[in-house]
């Protein structure tokens, strides 16, 4: 399966009054469970393991479900367009067959058609949900807060052969109508707001807003509102029919109340936020008039809007000598610091806007000589007595631990470089979805920064091609998928979900690749990590190697030490973007979503302990087959390279578009070596195909099994697995555990017979 492990059970309830059949997501035993909530989430296989697939039972686990969560998949719905003569109609089959090389099936229900693929929602944020129902063509579309029942017979490639790894975007834009305009919404900005314009931005400081909560007395959290949380809200806004959920029309319009204070009663802005809350629905859709009086309402009731400015102070002249440290902590951040300098908790550093881009100190004690410098100015300071006491020490670091805790003076690390299509260089912002340059701007709130400016466009780095040309054989796709793979490497996207492990012998060329992508990218976006992170240990790594991967883009590691077996838990969770919870040497921890794209190269190939086909897709190995001669080295050619800096660095701009429009495009050469390498590994699955066969009527015993394998790993002389290990990895693999008496085992498996030869009478 080629989706995200992101899949779920469901079971069937037929609603009598609709007469129809509702899908309720559940877990294993039939108990209804919230699809949103990654503890519920499952891989296709496991979730078909469940999946009775059987109508006579509707308190079990009927099918298999695939949760939609924004990061860019999406699901569109063509329904009743099987016609009366069992042939899809034409704008149906037309559609379906316009999204060639995406996945698609048939609907549980047999009259309609699904399809699944990729795109960048940010781009459909003004299209419709559903439309065409009074035209006879009904159809949706939708790609967060919501699941696909999938059918029983599974997703398949429309059109036939390989699934293509393409971002849709430009298809669905022609296919999803626009939204109707909700009527006479004003669109003026009350002129006192002075939040982001960014929407991601704004969002991310809305919900963590301490003072959210209270703001409007509501008794429940914006973050209860934006997320849904039915819990919280049903103790507020209880319904009316008494079965213990939540009214949405009440709830509807306390988010909007809250959306009117931080958008500055931008009232299509506001229209825009809450589609992207939990608490959107279909009345909010269908009902122009119910969207306009909530918006219009919610606007009309706001008496003040978001200020970020800080408290009115006086001037600084009327700061003075004899002020407390509370008093010059809040002027001297007031007049001096607001604006220019923010506090970065998880670095315990000050980043400062220096007009052209922020920047982190690079030493904790260069925000102290900035105050001192400040202290210094202040007025009366020039009495000595006041002067000393201004310049003590401990006078100094007192105010400086008061400047962090002014109002506006922090801001979390995990809410800087947020976009992770924007890439920051030196003076310039780089858009990686079109390879359009902007300067840099004070509220894009980016640390970031590439180590040069892009090159104009059309400029060719010709050693770095002749470079690459030479490393990869002339092999014109490999040469076009590592471009597309460094551009995905520029990004913060984790959307493949894919360690990259370039392999090969010494001296050909791999490490000067990637050396020269990590001095373009630079210590900001490029990380190095120690190579005993990814592998697996006995004892846990202490988090601050994990916490150097926050905001990092390209995560490396070099020279694998030998006879060693891959960390799977780790790897699924850097390449997953699952949440990491670390902490930096002597810092408080913090959790962040990796964003970065792994890459791992060594001349030497860790074991695998165990192979399923979560891992299978996860793994992408890159060949470098080529020896570079000692003729042909050239020792000039890192500095050669750095000279192309900028050409380079829009190369990379160039290879995210490319990934963008089309995917990373997987040459055959990767896909073979990726295939050889996985079934080399697989030392579980070449045991099981050696003494066992599938038998869907055939059972073994774990007793059976576990000393098969003991003896199986000592021919090969290696270390023996654990009992757990062994039934973690045959549930993997699909098969059922059983336990009868005191016999357990597991069902669909028989061992394999021995062949007789035939003996001659």
């Amino acid at each position: 399966m080629i989706l995200p492990d992101r899949f779920i059970l469901y079971r069937r309830e037929f609603i009598t009054d609709k007469a129809k059949w509702q899908k309720i997501p559940c877990d294993t035993q039939g108990d209804n469970i919230d699809p949103h909530k990654p503890q519920h989430w499952m891989t296709y296989a496991e979730a078909q393991r469940h999946a009775t697939w059987d109508e006579n039972k509707p308190s079990a686990p009927y099918g298999v479900g695939f949760v939609l969560n924004g990061d860019g998949w999406w699901f569109h719905d063509l329904d009743n367009c099987l016609g009366k003569d069992g042939q899809w109609e034409p704008w149906a089959e037309a559609a379906f067959l316009s999204f060639k090389g995406a996945l698609g099936e048939i609907s549980t229900s047999g009259n309609g058609l699904h399809i699944l693929g990729r795109c960048d929602p940010k781009q459909l944020a003004d299209r419709k949900r559903k439309w065409g129902k009074s035209q006879g063509q009904e159809q949706e579309w939708y790609h967060d807060k919501r699941f696909v029942a999938l059918s029983k017979a599974g997703l398949t490639v429309i059109g036939g052969g390989d699934y293509v790894d393409k971002d849709w975007t430009d298809q669905l834009l022609k296919i999803v109508p626009q939204r109707d305009h909700i009527g006479e919404l004003a669109e003026e900005i009350d002129p006192a707001y002075t939040g982001p314009e960014d929407d991601d931005q704004l969002i991310a400081m809305m919900l963590r807003s301490r003072s959210a909560k209270n703001a409007f007395g509501a008794g429940v959290s914006l973050k209860n509102l934006w997320e849904a949380d039915t819990e919280a809200l049903a103790q507020k806004y209880p319904a009316f029919d008494g079965n213990g959920g939540f009214d949405h029309s009440s709830a509807d319009a306390a988010l909007m109340t809250h959306l009117a204070f931080w958008t500055g009663r931008d009232m299509p802005r506001m229209d825009r936020l809450f589609r992207r809350s939990a608490l959107m629905r279909d009345k909010y859709e269908k009902r122009a008039d119910y969207r306009r009086n909530t918006i219009q309402n919610a606007a009309r009731r706001c008496e003040k809007v978001y200020d970020r400015a800080p408290r009115n102070v006086s001037s600084l002249d009327q700061c003075h000598a004899d002020m407390g440290h509370d008093d010059l902590a809040h002027h001297i951040f007031a007049q001096r610091w607001a604006g220019n300098m923010l506090y970065v908790p998880e670095r315990n550093r000050w980043a400062g806007w220096n007009g052209k881009r922020w920047q982190l100190a690079k030493d904790p004690n260069e925000q102290i000589t900035r105050l001192r410098q400040d202290l210094r100015e202040v007025p009366g300071a020039e009495d000595p007595s006041k002067r000393k006491r201004l310049g003590d020490n401990k006078n100094i670091m007192a105010v400086n631990a008061l400047m962090k805790t002014n109002e506006g003076a922090a801001r979390s690390i995990k809410d800087w470089d947020t976009d992770p299509f924007l890439l920051g260089t030196p003076t310039k912002i780089v858009d990686l979805h079109t390879g359009e340059v902007r300067p840099r701007t004070s509220s894009d709130y980016l640390l970031c920064s590439s180590r040069f400016d892009p090159a104009e466009k059309g400029s060719i780095p010709l050693n770095w091609i002749s470079f690459l040309r030479t490393i990869t054989g002339g092999d014109d796709a490999l040469v076009d998928f590592l471009q597309r793979l460094c551009g995905y490497a520029a990004t913060g996207s984790t959307k493949e979900h894919k360690l990259f492990f370039a392999f090969g012998t010494g001296r050909n060329g791999k490490s000067t690749l990637l050396n020269t992508l990590d001095a373009v990218l630079s210590d900001d976006y490029a990380r190095v990590i120690p190579p005993k992170l990814l592998l697996d240990k006995k004892t846990d790594q202490h988090s601050t190697d994990l916490a150097h991967l926050a905001n990092a883009r390209f995560a490396r590691a070099s020279e694998l030490p030998v006879g060693k077996v891959w960390d799977e838990g780790l790897l699924k969770q850097i390449t997953g973007g699952d949440q990491i919870t670390a902490r930096l040497m002597r810092q408080d921890n913090f959790t962040f979503k990796p964003q970065c794209t792994l890459i791992v190269d060594a001349n030497n190939a860790p074991s695998i302990r165990g192979i399923d086909e979560a891992f299978r897709r996860r793994m992408c190995v890159i060949p470098f087959n080529v020896t570079i001669t000692e003729q042909q080295v050239d020792p000039d050619l890192p500095d050669k390279l750095l000279a192309e800096g900028p050409a380079i660095t829009r190369w990379i701009i160039e290879g995210a578009a490319k990934w963008n429009k089309d995917g990373l495009c997987i040459p055959p050469c990767v896909k073979a070596a990726t295939a050889d390498y996985l079934d080399q590994e697989d030392t579980f699955g070449a045991f099981l195909n050696e003494h066992f066969e599938d038998d869907p009527n055939g059972v073994v015993l774990n007793a059976e099994l576990h000393q098969k394998f003991k003896n199986y790993m000592e021919s090969l002389g290696l270390p023996p697995w654990g009992a757990a290990s062994i039934s973690k990895e045959m549930k993997k693999r699909g098969y059922e555990s059983f336990k009868s008496g005191s016999s357990r085992g597991f069902r669909g498996i028989s061992a394999r017979k021995s062949s007789q030869l035939a003996v001659l009478p």
